[in-house]
């Protein structure tokens, strides 16, 4: 891959990124066509997706699908196109869309008017969005697997979906800049820096936070399945959770400095490392860790 990333998606078995020149390439495993390259064939190095080599904006991944924003606010999506989840509603295949995060089986994106539309899968109201940021209120957005949150323009986090184990609930009175969803639970940066969870906790992803990032720090957070990885005020990283795949064991290298974007996929992180090169860790099957630093 080289110089030149711009931003990084950790999915569940594949990892995709966006290049300066505004191309899309992912790697890994591709048993639906998620990689986007017209193939069913796992890679161990990226490949440019078909028809993106340039326009594109931003790149989130799924369980089997993967999605595009365009620079012209369109929305693209890819992969196995069961459960509706490729279905882009109309006003966005062109424009509209100023933000998107695609869950395991759902996808959401934020519109320019502020609204929240989301597709796919329905199961646990997991389209089901709020009343108050159908049209309009949101600045940011996050799909879990089961459940998706956003943060208001009045520094608010709202959360639909599954319910179970309170991911759906955060702290009263938080007022947040980032937040994002997990398997089963859900992070929030703070308008301090500092870092909250809530929901399941079976492996620490809740309780666990870094006495660094309690009182503030965070600059940018990214949950994985029971795993969740935080970029700090310095560029560094830190992350915490589960670490049966060595998902949570950042190498060195980053837990200081240099770090210009991260995500935490489902049993793997990437970040986009100093000079825009790419380094991932963690479960490293079906190639979805192998891209080495430039």
């Amino acid at each position: 891959m080289g110089n030149g990333v711009m931003s990084i998606n950790a999915g569940v078995a594949h990892s995709c990124a966006v290049t300066s020149g505004g191309g899309a390439k992912c790697w890994g495993a591709n048993f639906h066509g998620y990689l986007g390259d017209n193939s069913t064939t796992d890679r161990h190095a990226p490949v440019d997706v078909s028809g993106l080599t340039s326009g594109v904006a931003e790149i989130s991944t799924g369980l089997a699908h993967t999605c595009a924003r365009t620079t012209a606010g369109g929305v693209k999506c890819w992969g196995d196109s069961g459960l509706d989840r490729l279905n882009v509603p109309l006003e966005l295949q062109q424009s509209g869309a100023v933000a998107i995060s695609v869950g395991t089986v759902h996808t959401c994106a934020i519109t320019t008017s502020g609204g929240i539309k989301c597709w796919g899968y329905s199961v646990d109201d997991r389209l089901n969005v709020p009343a108050e940021l159908r049209d309009s209120g949101a600045v940011a957005i996050s799909a879990g697997p089961s459940h998706s949150c956003a943060v208001t323009t009045g520094k608010d986090v709202k959360c639909w979906g599954n319910y179970g184990d309170g991911r759906t609930s955060p702290p009263i009175g938080l007022q947040a800049v980032a937040v994002t969803a997990g398997a089963a639970h859900t992070c929030a940066v703070a308008t301090s820096g500092s870092v909250h969870c809530g929901g399941n906790d079976s492996d620490g992803q809740r309780s666990n936070i870094p006495a660094a990032l309690h009182n503030g720090g965070a600059t940018g957070i990214s949950a994985g399945g029971w795993h969740t990885c935080a970029q700090t005020t310095g560029g560094g990283m830190k992350c915490w959770g589960r670490d049966d795949n060595g998902q949570t064991t950042v190498p060195a290298t980053f837990q200081g400095s240099g770090v210009t974007a991260i995500s935490a996929g489902f049993e793997h992180a990437c970040v986009v490392a100093p000079g825009g090169g790419v380094k991932c860790w963690g479960k490293s099957d079906d190639g979805r860790t192998s891209v080495p630093l430039p």
